[in-house]
């Protein structure tokens, strides 16, 4: 998967939008897992505000490790 970098931080697409919210549905489908799944993203900036975003739950940069 690939992201578009903004500035530092990354965007993510639609197409990965849709990739993502497939792979959730695999991972449910095959662990038959009722628990709540979030998306975190571990970057090295963090993710821009695009109109893709609200799929991140949370989000980990570079700053939160070494900060």
């Amino acid at each position: 998967m690939h992201s578009k970098i903004i500035g530092r931080k990354q965007e993510i697409r639609l197409l990965e939008q849709a990739a993502l919210r497939d792979r959730m549905g695999i991972f449910q489908e095959k662990t038959k897992t009722t628990k709540t799944l979030v998306y975190t993203f571990v970057t090295t900036f963090g993710i821009a505000d695009g109109i893709h975003h609200s799929i991140v739950n949370s989000e980990v940069t570079m700053g939160d490790l070494f900060g």
